[in-house]
Parts: structure tokens; sequence; C-alpha cells
């Protein structure tokens, strides 16, 4: 396992460029590609076995509807409007756009993905993709343990909401090539104990000048942002 080529400050297209357009959505995700971006994040849970690129647990937020995302059938889910007459898409439909046009960081939610993330990834990579083309996290650190275990040579995150205890040794156990940290939890200090630990430091979500003036002096690698045109 190598660490993927991170440029010098690296953006993340959080959800695609979801500020702009329908998150999560083919149309967010082709905007991010046409604003030039090196990496994409998106989310993924499973319905009746096949990993959908959904962040809620429910759908109220992003559908017309109501319901809990894995308690639904793929062909209703298939169905619903996501914004501007988008459809919810596959994690393999968002791979096909993608590839070799940009990098791609798949955060895992709800249960059971890893297995079916892995299998759709170690079939990208049979024809072709680039094992550090991908990252992987998930704040359910079995399931990034899971991914890492049945696939090595795709990379790891350490992502939580806060700052741990033993920070960079949790990261570690991880396998971690990277450090995803909440806004609010960034000070230089931690930032400076997870660089010396090797670690590249990305901080979600940064929409904002003065929150990325914040980071950048901190001494952070890179963001997740909803806004890329704006933020690069």
């Amino acid at each position: 396992m190598s660490t993927p080529p991170f440029s010098p400050f690296t953006i993340f297209a959080h959800r695609g460029a979801s500020g702009l357009e329908p998150e999560n959505t083919l149309r967010s995700f082709r905007r991010a590609l046409e604003l030039g971006l090196e990496w994409i994040e998106l989310d993924v849970r499973m319905v009746e076995g096949t990993p959908v690129v959904f962040h809620d647990r429910t759908l109220s937020r992003r559908t017309k509807t109501r319901g809990v995302v894995e308690r639904q059938s793929l062909s209703f889910i298939r169905s619903l409007d996501a914004g501007l007459g988008e459809k919810i898409p596959t994690l393999a439909e968002v791979l096909d756009l993608v590839r070799g046009r940009a990098r791609t960081q798949v955060e895992l939610k709800g249960p059971g993905c890893a297995s079916a993330v892995a299998q759709l990834l170690g079939r990208a990579i049979a024809e072709g993709s680039a094992p550090d083309s991908f990252l992987i996290s998930s704040f359910d650190s079995q399931q990034t343990t899971l991914c890492k275990r049945l696939l090595p040579e795709v990379p790891t995150a350490c992502l939580t909401y806060g700052y741990p205890r033993r920070a960079a040794e949790f990261a570690a156990s991880l396998s971690a090539v990277s450090f995803h940290l909440n806004l609010d939890a960034v000070t230089p200090a931690r930032v400076r104990e997870l660089k010396e630990a090797g670690l590249k430091v990305f901080v979600y979500t940064v929409n904002s000048n003065d929150d990325l003036a914040f980071v950048k002096n901190a001494g952070v690698d890179g963001v997740f942002t909803d806004f890329p045109d704006r933020i690069r």
C-alpha cells in the first residue's frame, strides 16, 4: 500500500460539488470533474446488497418521502428524485463516471458496506484503476478495518468527530495514511502531532475564506468543501 499522490494542498469535493448541485448525485460529481477537482468524496449505504451513494440514514432531507434508506427496495430507491430530477446513484455508476478523471474517497455509512465496496473497488483495480486512486474511511472503525483486510492495497483514512485520546495510535491501528478531522476540533498542536506521526491531515467541512485561512495557518494538508470552485 502506498500513500495517494496528494497535492500540496488537497481539495476534496464533498459529496461532489454539493454546494452547487444536489449532493451525492451524478450531476454533482460531473460538476466537480468539470471544475478540475482531483478528488471527489461520497457516502455509501447498502440497499438490497447494492452500494448506493447517499449520506443520511433516512430519506426525508434529500427526497420527498420518508423511511430508512437500508429498509427500502433498490427499485424504490432508484425511483426517487434526489434533486433536479437526479436519481440516487449506485457506487458502480459513480466509479464508471470518474474512472481516469479523478480519485475517489469513499465513506462507509451504515452496516455491511465494507465487503460490497471492497468487491467493487477490487473489480475496478482489476480493470486498470490504481489502488491509490481510492481512499476508504468510516466513523465505524470496524468497517474500515474489514475493508482494509479485504483490500489491503487500498489506502485507508481515520475519520473522527472530535479528537480521540491517542489519536495517532488509533490511526495507526487502522493503517491510515490520513486523518480526517472536523473543523471545530482543529488546533495547531493536534495537526502537528498527527503530521509528526506521518499522517496527512484533512479537515471537513470548510466552506468560507475565514475557515480556510484558519486551517491553513494550523498547517493542514487539505480540506473537504461543498464549494470547490470558491475554495480552490
